[in-house]
């Protein structure tokens, strides 16, 4: 059973979502305060690692459905 494109689209806005994310901690890595710079380290750490997980799905399910690719439609027709 193949993958349906709208499950590649909701891995693709989470992925985004949370590269949009990343700036709010950057910012908050140059604090003064260093509860808060640690604090800001362990963000990173989640959003950098849910980043590798989203990213290593959506590649996995790419990698594993051969019909998903333009090419292979286009090899297809």
């Amino acid at each position: 059973m193949g993958i349906s494109g709208w499950f590649v689209w909701i891995f693709l806005v989470l992925f985004l979502w949370r590269v949009l994310g990343l700036f709010p901690v950057i910012h908050r890595l140059r604090e003064a305060n260093s509860a808060l710079c640690f604090k800001a380290r362990l963000d990173l750490l989640e959003v950098v690692g849910s980043l590798l997980l989203f990213g290593g799905s959506l590649l996995s399910f790419m990698v594993g459905n051969p019909g998903s690719g333009s090419a292979s439609q286009a090899s297809r027709s």
